[in-house]
């Protein structure tokens, strides 16, 4: 099988860009909407049930981070290089300045781009 390379900014949906999330969150807030941080993505998967919250008005100054599902989140800060593919669960939810968000196209399929059973980005990427 022949592989083939594209860069990150090539295959990403054009109306989100590669980015960070919520710089100042605030105090958590009961009712308020799922955040993501950068320790929360870990083993390839996001740990849910730790989550902590931010306000609805705090996550609407965000909205271009806010998660769809299929996402690539990249932890920057907390387990550098850790990666997970956000779930459908997190749909409506947010990510921390301490996550990047790679948004795929759709015809984009996620498990070439990070492979299943891979829990980080490998050390010796290309750079160009």
């Amino acid at each position: 099988m022949l592989a083939s390379f594209a860069r990150l900014g090539d295959i990403t949906e054009p109306e989100r860009s590669i980015t960070y999330g919520v710089v100042k969150p605030g105090p958590e807030h009961e009712d308020g909407i799922l955040f993501v941080r950068g320790g929360d993505v870990l083993g390839g998967r996001v740990a849910i049930s730790g989550l902590r919250t931010i306000t609805s008005e705090v996550s609407t100054e965000y909205k271009r981070t806010l998660l769809r599902g299929g996402e690539l989140l990249v932890s920057l800060v907390g387990n550098p290089g850790e990666v997970a593919v956000a779930p459908e669960a997190l749909t409506g939810a947010n990510i921390a300045r301490q996550v990047g968000l790679v948004a795929l196209r759709a015809e984009v399929n996620t498990k070439y781009v990070y492979p299943p059973g891979e829990a980080h980005l490998p050390a010796d990427l290309p750079r160009t």
